[in-house]
């Protein structure tokens, strides 16, 4: 018998064997309900901006499986427009799956929601790729078992301005350094397998993003970002640009050059990175990671939005470390591998955060970790010494 699950006002049935891998006819995990729970805080946000100025807004559920995620964002969007007395918006739920296509009906059916297809959900079993070649959203949801790189070719090649992306990669290892070779061939980048190995990832995929839509004469504008237990999860503007703003956009792609030995490190630009002087300060020859994001991971000011739409104090509390770390323009570090590095005591994080503000830097905490900050202080084991006496 399917096993009944309840998130949040969302009732599906699932298979009673949850197979959690690429092969499984139908996916449900129940670990993503955080990233359910922020992609409906999201998509909320960018309808609410819209719903009195359009009179359409479409949303692509593209990997649907049970379906659970299209049903959550039709109820959100459902109580904008009861809210604004308003109808708009569309939501299609497509799956390469039949039989995950078969389940998301009957969820549909269970949530009485199956009256709506046809009208404002529409189904369809088929590759994504075909979808968005054919077809233009306001709002995407790319969320594979593995890498959405592969489906961001035909997306950026026929989607509209002003629509936005969401996008999920479950492929850590490449991206975290465990596989530098797959990282290499499938990203065109050079991972590091060291503490900030999230961020890396992070930075990798969001420079990936943007190449790939600068192809089609776009380009990529995050506005939440972050890493999560097993996955990377992010959400961006999409615009049409011009030769001159896309070269302009595009200097936030550079590389981070780090010291093995004392832990050292900085972001530098594409045209600097071949500069012979790129010697730590303690002599070492820099290692590197990249080509990566060097710019912002979220905008503040959307950020600011969601969070006061929040209702759960987790996500409030989440959602204000992001914007936290983006006043600052730096690196993030591990206050345990420094304390490790340097053979010191391991500051506490608000501690660690004190004074390297005292010291006329900015420090922030990081969603990678409790035990990570971020600072524009090129900390190193030497540096750590000094502030951890």
């Amino acid at each position: 018998m399917p096993d009944t699950i309840q998130e949040e006002d969302t009732t599906i049935k699932v298979p009673d064997s949850q197979d959690l891998t690429r092969g499984a006819e139908v996916f449900y995990n129940p670990e993503m309900k955080f990233n359910r729970d922020i992609s409906c805080l999201v998509l909320a946000e960018d309808f609410k901006s819209k719903i009195d100025k359009r009179d359409y807004y479409s949303v692509c559920d593209s990997m649907t499986a049970s379906g659970v995620r299209a049903i959550r964002y039709f109820k959100e969007l459902q109580k904008i427009e009861k809210e604004h007395k308003k109808q708009i918006f569309c939501i299609y739920l497509n799956d390469i799956k039949e039989e995950a296509l078969g389940h998301a009906k009957e969820n549909l059916k269970l949530n009485k929601l199956d009256n709506q297809t046809g009208k404002k959900i529409f189904l369809s079993n088929g590759k994504a790729e075909s979808l968005f070649s054919v077809n233009k959203y306001d709002f995407v949801d790319i969320d594979p078992f593995g890498s959405s790189v592969y489906y961001l070719d035909s997306f950026f090649g026929n989607c509209m301005h002003n629509c936005l992306l969401a996008t999920t990669y479950t492929d850590t290892a490449p991206l975290c350094g465990t596989y530098p070779k797959t990282c290499f061939i499938r990203y065109f980048a050079k991972p590091a397998h060291m503490d900030n190995m999230q961020e890396i990832g992070l930075r990798i995929l969001i420079a990936k993003t943007n190449i790939i839509a600068a192809m089609h004469e776009k380009t990529y504008h995050p506005l939440v970002s972050f890493s999560r237990r097993h996955y990377f999860r992010f959400f961006g503007r999409v615009k049409k640009s011009s030769k001159g703003k896309i070269k302009e956009h595009l200097n936030n792609i550079g590389y981070m050059l780090y010291c093995n030995k004392c832990m050292e490190r900085k972001f530098v630009d594409l045209d600097l990175f071949n500069n012979k002087d790129n010697k730590c300060s303690c002599g070492e020859v820099y290692d590197y990671a990249g080509p990566l994001w060097t710019g912002n991971l979220h905008d503040t000011g959307f950020c600011k939005k969601i969070s006061s739409s929040a209702k759960d104090e987790k996500m409030k509390e989440f959602i204000e470390i992001l914007m936290e770390e983006n006043k600052i323009n730096g690196i993030c570090y591990s206050l345990h591998e420094l304390a490790k590095a340097s053979k010191k005591d391991i500051l506490r994080t608000e501690k660690a955060i004190e004074i390297i503000k005292k010291e006329g830097f900015s420090a922030s905490h990081c969603h990678y970790s409790g035990l990570f900050i971020k600072t524009d202080m090129l900390l190193n084991k030497k540096e750590y010494s000094k502030i951890s006496k």
